[in-house]
């Protein structure tokens, strides 16, 4: 998700690495109530339903409004975007449940390095977004597959940059989670 909220919080941490602070951070709120916006449009764009939309954004506002109040704890804040996540690749099973496992798993391996976060040495937030790249892949090939009056733009979106890139780029990101979990693993396997 990119915001100016994303944008202003992730400079921070790129300015102070393995300092990643989240209490009481109005640029961390910002960019987690942006992602649960996020991902109340991308339960639109994998389901192409409006009530499947609306169920998401008032769950995701929920979970906003209590991030910016400051009224959850890690683990719940942890569980909505879980949760806000489930919201749009649950989904893509209608169309294509391999794509739907494919998403599930690349958003568990973005997901595993801040569960590790403290055993990779504060490196986890950055790894997860080296990740990312694989499941964004995988949610845009999944809109670009929705019956929806919208569903061509996705697939123009996947098209163009495959085009652009020379067409293996978007290919060769399917290999990066599982690249990037056996890091993970030996790191660990390696400071236990």
């Amino acid at each position: 998700c990119t915001s100016p909220f994303s944008f202003a919080y992730h400079i921070s941490c790129a300015l102070k690495p393995g300092s990643h602070p989240v209490v009481d951070n109005r640029y961390w709120k910002g960019d987690a109530v942006a992602i649960h916006l996020a991902g109340a449009s991308m339960a639109l764009g994998t389901s192409g339903s409006l009530a499947w939309l609306v169920l998401n954004l008032v769950f995701n506002l929920i979970c906003s409004y209590r991030t910016l109040v400051w009224c959850n704890s890690q683990r719940e804040r942890r569980l909505c975007r879980w949760f806000c996540a489930i919201g749009y690749i649950a989904p893509i099973g209608l169309v294509d449940p391999a794509l739907a496992s494919q998403a599930f798993w690349c958003f568990f391996a973005t997901a595993l390095p801040f569960v590790l976060n403290a055993r990779l040495g504060g490196w986890g937030h950055a790894l997860s977004h080296v990740v990312l790249g694989r499941f964004a892949v995988s949610i845009i090939a999944a809109g670009a597959a929705t019956e929806a009056p919208f569903s061509e733009a996705p697939a123009m979106l996947v098209r163009g940059v495959s085009d652009a890139l020379g067409g293996s780029w978007v290919l060769q990101l399917a290999e990066l989670p599982v690249s990037a979990l056996a890091l993970m693993i030996d790191v660990v396997a390696s400071t236990s």
